[in-house]
Protein backbone atom coordinates (compact mmCIF):
# COMPACT_ATOMS: atom_id res chain seq x y z
CA UNK A 1 0.00 0.00 0.00
CA UNK A 2 1.55 3.76 -0.84
CA UNK A 3 2.04 6.05 1.57
CA UNK A 4 -0.71 8.40 2.39
CA UNK A 5 0.38 11.64 2.53
CA UNK A 6 -1.24 15.08 3.85
CA UNK A 7 0.25 18.66 2.75
CA UNK A 8 -1.39 20.93 5.38
CA UNK A 9 -0.55 24.75 6.79
CA UNK A 10 1.62 24.43 9.92
CA UNK A 11 0.14 25.35 13.07
CA UNK A 12 1.36 26.57 16.43
CA UNK A 13 1.27 22.87 17.93
CA UNK A 14 3.40 21.56 15.41
CA UNK A 15 6.61 24.01 16.65
CA UNK A 16 8.47 21.30 18.28
CA UNK A 17 8.05 18.44 15.57
CA UNK A 18 9.28 20.68 12.88
CA UNK A 19 12.20 21.78 14.85
CA UNK A 20 12.89 18.17 15.51
CA UNK A 21 12.38 17.26 12.15
CA UNK A 22 14.70 19.85 10.86
CA UNK A 23 17.78 19.13 13.82
CA UNK A 24 16.98 15.31 12.53
CA UNK A 25 17.15 15.87 8.67
CA UNK A 26 19.80 18.27 8.76
CA UNK A 27 22.21 15.37 10.33
CA UNK A 28 21.06 11.58 9.20
CA UNK A 29 20.86 10.19 6.41
CA UNK A 30 23.23 9.97 2.99
CA UNK A 31 21.57 13.15 1.58
CA UNK A 32 22.02 15.21 4.48
CA UNK A 33 23.95 18.58 4.50
CA UNK A 34 26.30 16.87 7.26
CA UNK A 35 26.66 13.69 4.65
CA UNK A 36 27.35 16.04 1.96
CA UNK A 37 30.20 18.09 3.98
CA UNK A 38 31.16 14.97 5.13
CA UNK A 39 31.80 13.66 1.78
CA UNK A 40 33.59 16.57 0.92
CA UNK A 41 35.68 16.48 3.49
CA UNK A 42 36.49 12.50 2.84
CA UNK A 43 37.53 13.54 -0.58
CA UNK A 44 39.81 16.53 0.18
CA UNK A 45 43.56 15.33 -1.13
CA UNK A 46 44.97 15.85 2.41
CA UNK A 47 42.34 13.33 3.32
CA UNK A 48 43.29 10.68 1.16
CA UNK A 49 47.03 11.37 1.70
CA UNK A 50 46.68 10.58 5.56
CA UNK A 51 44.75 7.39 4.20
CA UNK A 52 47.68 6.46 2.44
CA UNK A 53 50.06 7.57 5.46
CA UNK A 54 48.08 5.26 7.90
CA UNK A 55 48.19 2.02 5.35
CA UNK A 56 51.82 3.14 4.90
CA UNK A 57 52.61 2.64 8.76
CA UNK A 58 50.55 -0.31 9.73
CA UNK A 59 51.84 -2.31 7.12
CA UNK A 60 55.66 -1.55 7.35
CA UNK A 61 56.03 0.05 10.87
CA UNK A 62 53.84 -1.64 13.07
CA UNK A 63 55.42 -4.90 12.64
CA UNK A 64 58.93 -4.00 13.34
CA UNK A 65 58.19 -0.57 15.53
CA UNK A 66 54.45 -1.21 17.69
CA UNK A 67 55.29 1.94 19.83
CA UNK A 68 56.70 3.82 16.86
CA UNK A 69 53.61 3.35 14.90
CA UNK A 70 51.05 3.91 17.73
CA UNK A 71 52.78 7.52 17.68
CA UNK A 72 52.53 8.16 14.15
CA UNK A 73 49.26 6.91 13.74
CA UNK A 74 47.85 9.20 16.50
CA UNK A 75 49.92 12.23 14.94
CA UNK A 76 48.10 11.12 11.93
CA UNK A 77 44.47 10.72 12.97
CA UNK A 78 44.54 13.12 15.29
CA UNK A 79 44.15 15.95 13.60
CA UNK A 80 41.31 14.32 10.98
CA UNK A 81 39.33 13.61 14.12
CA UNK A 82 39.66 17.44 15.46
CA UNK A 83 38.67 18.02 11.97
CA UNK A 84 35.27 16.09 11.66
CA UNK A 85 34.11 17.07 15.61
CA UNK A 86 34.50 20.82 14.33
CA UNK A 87 32.52 19.92 10.93
CA UNK A 88 29.60 18.02 13.46
CA UNK A 89 29.96 21.03 15.46
CA UNK A 90 29.71 24.07 12.55
CA UNK A 91 26.97 22.04 10.89
CA UNK A 92 24.59 21.90 13.92
CA UNK A 93 25.33 25.11 15.38
CA UNK A 94 24.26 26.32 11.56
CA UNK A 95 21.10 24.78 12.26
CA UNK A 96 20.26 25.58 15.96
CA UNK A 97 20.97 29.35 15.15
CA UNK A 98 18.00 28.74 12.78
CA UNK A 99 15.68 28.25 15.56
CA UNK A 100 16.42 30.89 17.28
CA UNK A 101 15.50 33.22 14.60
CA UNK A 102 12.92 32.28 12.02
CA UNK A 103 12.41 28.83 13.74
CA UNK A 104 11.28 30.04 16.66
CA UNK A 105 8.38 31.50 15.93
CA UNK A 106 7.35 29.97 12.36
CA UNK A 107 3.50 31.51 12.44
CA UNK A 108 5.07 35.22 12.52
CA UNK A 109 8.10 34.65 10.93
CA UNK A 110 6.56 33.01 7.21
CA UNK A 111 2.34 33.92 7.59
CA UNK A 112 1.71 37.33 9.25
CA UNK A 113 1.09 40.57 8.27
CA UNK A 114 4.53 43.02 8.46
CA UNK A 115 3.85 45.05 11.07
CA UNK A 116 3.41 48.68 9.58
CA UNK A 117 3.15 47.70 6.27
CA UNK A 118 0.66 48.38 3.90
CA UNK A 119 1.00 45.25 1.96
CA UNK A 120 -0.06 41.53 2.75
CA UNK A 121 3.30 39.18 3.13
CA UNK A 122 2.85 36.45 0.73
CA UNK A 123 4.29 33.96 3.03
CA UNK A 124 3.87 30.64 4.29
CA UNK A 125 4.39 27.25 6.26
CA UNK A 126 3.76 23.74 5.14
CA UNK A 127 3.74 20.51 6.69
CA UNK A 128 3.40 16.76 5.33
CA UNK A 129 1.69 14.81 7.51
CA UNK A 130 1.70 10.86 6.74
CA UNK A 131 0.54 8.06 8.96
CA UNK A 132 2.60 7.17 12.04
CA UNK A 133 3.93 3.34 11.82
CA UNK A 134 4.42 2.91 14.91
CA UNK A 135 0.89 4.15 16.44
CA UNK A 136 -2.39 3.73 14.84
CA UNK A 137 -4.51 6.73 13.82
CA UNK A 138 -1.61 8.92 14.38
CA UNK A 139 0.32 11.38 12.08
CA UNK A 140 4.36 12.13 11.91
CA UNK A 141 5.36 15.43 10.99
CA UNK A 142 7.87 13.84 7.76
CA UNK A 143 8.36 17.06 5.90
CA UNK A 144 8.22 20.89 5.82
CA UNK A 145 9.19 24.03 3.86
CA UNK A 146 8.36 27.45 3.98
CA UNK A 147 7.97 30.84 1.42
CA UNK A 148 9.62 33.90 2.61
CA UNK A 149 8.49 37.51 1.71
CA UNK A 150 9.53 40.02 3.73
CA UNK A 151 8.87 42.95 1.20
CA UNK A 152 6.63 44.62 -1.15
CA UNK A 153 8.85 43.17 -4.11
CA UNK A 154 6.90 40.38 -5.90
CA UNK A 155 9.71 37.69 -5.17
CA UNK A 156 9.59 35.54 -2.51
CA UNK A 157 12.54 32.72 -0.93
CA UNK A 158 11.88 29.43 -0.78
CA UNK A 159 13.11 28.30 2.65
CA UNK A 160 13.50 24.98 5.33
CA UNK A 161 12.45 22.23 2.92
CA UNK A 162 13.59 19.56 4.58
CA UNK A 163 12.09 15.52 4.35
CA UNK A 164 12.69 13.17 7.06
CA UNK A 165 15.33 10.62 6.14
CA UNK A 166 13.16 8.02 6.71
CA UNK A 167 10.64 9.30 4.05
CA UNK A 168 12.98 10.41 1.29
CA UNK A 169 12.28 9.46 -2.53
CA UNK A 170 8.40 8.86 -1.97
CA UNK A 171 7.55 11.75 -3.26
CA UNK A 172 7.10 14.22 -0.31
CA UNK A 173 9.34 16.93 -1.56
CA UNK A 174 7.88 17.41 -5.00
CA UNK A 175 4.60 17.79 -3.25
CA UNK A 176 5.60 20.33 -0.99
CA UNK A 177 6.89 22.29 -3.78
CA UNK A 178 3.87 22.02 -5.68
CA UNK A 179 2.17 23.28 -2.89
CA UNK A 180 4.44 26.60 -1.92
CA UNK A 181 4.19 27.28 -5.92
CA UNK A 182 0.84 27.27 -6.34
CA UNK A 183 0.62 29.47 -3.26
CA UNK A 184 3.09 31.98 -4.31
CA UNK A 185 1.07 32.11 -7.65
CA UNK A 186 -2.16 32.52 -6.14
CA UNK A 187 -0.36 35.63 -3.98
CA UNK A 188 1.04 37.48 -7.35
CA UNK A 189 4.37 36.10 -6.91
CA UNK A 190 6.50 36.20 -10.28
CA UNK A 191 9.64 35.02 -9.09
CA UNK A 192 11.14 32.23 -6.56
CA UNK A 193 14.72 31.44 -5.21
CA UNK A 194 16.36 29.73 -2.80
CA UNK A 195 19.93 28.78 -1.60
CA UNK A 196 21.50 25.61 -1.47
CA UNK A 197 25.02 23.56 -1.55
CA UNK A 198 27.18 21.74 -3.20
CA UNK A 199 27.11 19.10 -0.28
CA UNK A 200 23.46 18.73 -1.47
CA UNK A 201 24.11 17.38 -4.83
CA UNK A 202 20.16 15.45 -4.70
CA UNK A 203 18.72 18.99 -3.37
CA UNK A 204 20.72 20.49 -6.59
CA UNK A 205 18.98 18.03 -8.75
CA UNK A 206 15.65 17.89 -7.28
CA UNK A 207 15.76 21.75 -8.32
CA UNK A 208 16.58 21.28 -11.36
CA UNK A 209 14.66 19.31 -12.25
CA UNK A 210 11.69 20.75 -11.34
CA UNK A 211 13.03 24.22 -13.48
CA UNK A 212 15.09 25.95 -11.29
CA UNK A 213 17.94 27.55 -12.95
CA UNK A 214 21.17 28.73 -11.42
CA UNK A 215 21.49 32.83 -10.60
CA UNK A 216 24.43 34.96 -10.18
CA UNK A 217 25.50 35.12 -6.33
CA UNK A 218 25.26 39.37 -5.58
CA UNK A 219 28.05 40.96 -4.34
CA UNK A 220 28.74 40.76 -0.40
CA UNK A 221 27.04 37.37 -0.12
CA UNK A 222 29.11 34.76 0.66
CA UNK A 223 30.53 32.28 -1.99
CA UNK A 224 31.28 29.04 0.07
CA UNK A 225 31.18 28.23 3.83
CA UNK A 226 33.86 25.49 5.76
CA UNK A 227 36.13 24.99 8.36
CA UNK A 228 39.47 23.83 7.93
CA UNK A 229 39.68 21.71 4.91
CA UNK A 230 36.53 21.90 4.29
CA UNK A 231 35.07 24.50 1.66
CA UNK A 232 31.46 24.27 0.58
CA UNK A 233 30.28 26.13 -2.59
CA UNK A 234 27.46 28.12 -1.59
CA UNK A 235 24.70 28.11 -4.79
CA UNK A 236 21.80 30.38 -5.06
CA UNK A 237 18.41 29.24 -7.90
CA UNK A 238 15.81 31.10 -9.23
CA UNK A 239 12.50 30.30 -10.46
CA UNK A 240 10.61 32.39 -13.02
CA UNK A 241 6.74 31.63 -12.23
CA UNK A 242 5.36 33.49 -15.59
Amino acid sequence: MGLSVHIRKFERADLQAVQQLILSAAMQGKESPYRGTLDILLAHPITRLAGVALAGDIVFVAPKHIVAAAVVAGAIVAPLVLQWRLLVKDVRDYFEEGLRKDLNDISKHYQQEKEGSAHVRAGGFWVAEVESPSTSGSYDIAGCVGLEHLNSQPKGQLRRMFVSHNYRNRGIAKMLLQTLVEHAKAKGLTSLYLGTTMAQPAAVSFYEKHGWKRIPTPPGVPRYYGVGLVKVDLLLYGLDLY
